[in-house]
């Protein structure tokens, strides 16, 4: 897992990797922070499984405390864990959070232009 982690903490390595899947891998709490280390600032990745592992709530705080600086995660499957109710509820936020800044990302720009375009024109009257 250290290794994958490197490979995601490289932003040139990780270029065209968008998601991975590490369902069922037994993966245990250690790799799990080795994991969410290497996103907390990886732009590349939107999508994680890791259903199916044998993470404990004893990372709970650490994984949506890293989680919460990662902006381009929209895709995050916990299930099958141990972790509680309230940490998949914050996970899901975080997620949509993510979503709905990705897809107003485009129109804030177009705004923006707009405002540029409308204070040049007063310019010229």
């Amino acid at each position: 897992m250290a290794y994958f982690a490197n490979i995601l903490a490289d932003p040139n390595s990780s270029g065209q990797l968008k998601k991975f899947d590490f369902s069922a891998c037994r993966l245990n709490d250690a790799g799990l922070i080795y994991l969410i280390n290497a996103l907390q600032n990886n732009k590349n990745i939107n999508s994680i499984k890791l259903t199916d592992n044998f993470f404990s709530e004893n990372v709970e705080a650490i994984l949506l405390e890293t989680l919460n600086k990662n902006t381009s995660l929209t895709e995050i499957a916990l299930g099958g864990n141990r972790f509680s109710h309230s940490c998949l509820q914050k996970v899901k936020k975080i997620t949509q959070r993510n979503m709905k800044m990705i897809e107003e990302q485009e129109p804030n720009k177009l705004k923006a232009e707009i405002y540029r375009l409308r204070y040049e024109h007063q310019k010229l009257d």
